[in-house]
C-alpha cells in the first residue's frame, strides 16, 4: 500500500504533523527520539534525552530501594496531583525499555492516582537506565517499504479507548 493509497483509505482518522526527511548518516531529533538511518535501516535512540535529565533535581530526596509495599495504589491522603506533571517524561522513557516495560503499565494505570512514592520508584528505574547506555538503544527498523510511522504519546491511557491521545506522524522517504 502506497502513501496515497494510505491517505484515502485512512486519511480521515490521520491527523499530521511536520513531514520529515531521514537521509543516510543523519541523526534527526523529532520529539526527543533521535533517528538516524543507515542504508535501509532506521535507528532510533533517546540517549541524548535520558542523558539530558537530571534525575536527582525531579525528587532528590529518592535514595532507597523499591519496595513492593511502595508500588501499592495510594490512599486518598497519599495522592499528590503535582506529580501528574512527570508522567509524560518518565513514562516515555521507562516504556520504550523491554526490561522495564511493568512500570510503564503502572504508570499508565494510575495516572490519575499520582503519588510520591510511585513517582519515586520511576525515577529511580529512569536512573538505572542513564547509567546502562548500551541499553538505550532500539533495535532497526527495516524501513525500505515502509514510509509511514506513527508514534503515540506516553499520554495515552491504556485502560481506555478515549484517552488523551497525542499522535505524531512523521513520512520517511526510503526510495
Amino acid at each position: 500500500m502506497d502513501i496515497k493509497e494510505i491517505f484515502s483509505k485512512y486519511g480521515h482518522r490521520l491527523s499530521l504533523g511536520s513531514l520529515m526527511r531521514v537521509v543516510d548518516s543523519e541523526v534527526a531529533k523529532f520529539v526527543d527520539i533521535e533517528q538516524m538511518r543507515q542504508g535501509k535501516k532506521m535507528f532510533l535512540s533517546q540517549a541524548s534525552f535520558l542523558n539530558s535529565l537530571c534525575v536527582d533535581d525531579l525528587l532528590p530526596e529518592k535514595k532507597r530501594v523499591v519496595r513492593e509495599e511502595d508500588m501499592k495504589v495510594p490512599e486518598d491522603d497519599m495522592i499528590d496531583m503535582s506529580y501528574q506533571s512527570l508522567i509524560g517524561t518518565l513514562g516515555w522513557a521507562v516504556r520504550t525499555q523491554p526490561k522495564v516495560q511493568p512500570f510503564f503499565s503502572i504508570l499508565s494505570s494510575r495516572a490519575n492516582c499520582v503519588s510520591k512514592k510511585l513517582m519515586e520508584c520511576l525515577a529511580l528505574v529512569l536512573q538505572a537506565l542513564k547509567e546502562r547506555p548500551f541499553s538505550l538503544k532500539l533495535r532497526g527498523i527495516n524501513i525500505s517499504t515502509l514510509l509511514l510511522y506513527i508514534f503515540n504519546d506516553s499520554s495515552f491511557f491504556t485502560l481506555s479507548k478515549e484517552g488523551r491521545q497525542a499522535w505524531i506522524h512523521f513520512l520517511v522517504n526510503a526510495t
